[in-house]
């Protein structure tokens, strides 16, 4: 449960970092 909630998070954190610069 833990590792997938970690992985979400990450998953979440890399849509953010790819879509904020355009």
């Amino acid at each position: 449960m833990l590792v997938l909630y970690l992985h979400c998070n990450m998953f979440y954190f890399c849509i953010m970092v790819i879509a904020l610069p355009k």
